[in-house]
């Protein structure tokens, strides 16, 4: 029975061996799994990194895109302000004339005058297709933002503030003010009374 006694000793040792085998095994697996795992949080953190890097770099891109969208329709729009403010002096020249035009009775001289005013008025009308427009003052109250107060007039008849002539006639190119209106305004002759000088 010895021999078999030994057998079960060996028996029991391998049982025991291959019991602690797999355990040993798991330990290892484990502490891999966890480096591997700790590496792969790593990875993935980084990678969000990079998402959200490249997430706000989009954003960045698709403002950029805009700006300059808006940029571009903006210089377009007024690309020709420089022009026009050299052509308000022509076209002020043109009104000069213009108003002298009944000053001579000679039939010569007036199918002169009728030809300017037909160029003035196609002059006009291309400027006005490229968006610039006369400001029409006279009688609107005085706007700072508009209008350049060059004199006042004194009445009692009208109301203070209201544009009483334009000296120079002001101009738009689309909504924007390319030169103010030079106006002369309404004032009171007479102050206005005060509650404390009728006693």
């Amino acid at each position: 029975m010895s021999k078999d006694h030994k057998h079960k000793h060996q028996q029991a040792e391998k049982t025991e061996k291959t019991a602690e085998s797999p355990a040993a095994e798991n330990a290892d697996q484990s502490s891999v799994s966890q480096a591997e795992y700790q590496l792969l949080l790593d990875k993935l953190q980084a990678l969000e990194a990079v998402k959200e890097q490249m997430l706000r770099s989009a954003a960045d891109y698709e403002n950029a895109k805009k700006r300059i969208a808006k940029d571009r329709e903006e210089f377009s729009k007024y690309a020709l302000e420089g022009l026009f403010l050299e052509l308000l002096p022509v076209l002020d020249n043109f009104e000069r004339a213009l108003s002298h035009q009944g000053e001579i009775n000679d039939p010569t001289v007036q199918s002169v005058w009728s030809g300017i005013e037909l160029i003035y008025k196609q002059f006009q009308d291309v400027l006005k297709e490229q968006g610039l427009t006369k400001m029409n003052v006279v009688g609107k109250v005085f706007d700072p933002q508009w209008h350049d107060a060059v004199g006042s007039v004194e009445t009692d008849s009208q109301e203070d503030g209201l544009i009483a002539s334009e000296e120079l006639t002001g101009y738009l190119l689309r909504d924007k003010v390319i030169r103010h209106a030079k106006v002369k305004v309404y004032k009171s002759k007479t102050p206005p009374e005060t509650e404390g000088a009728s006693g």
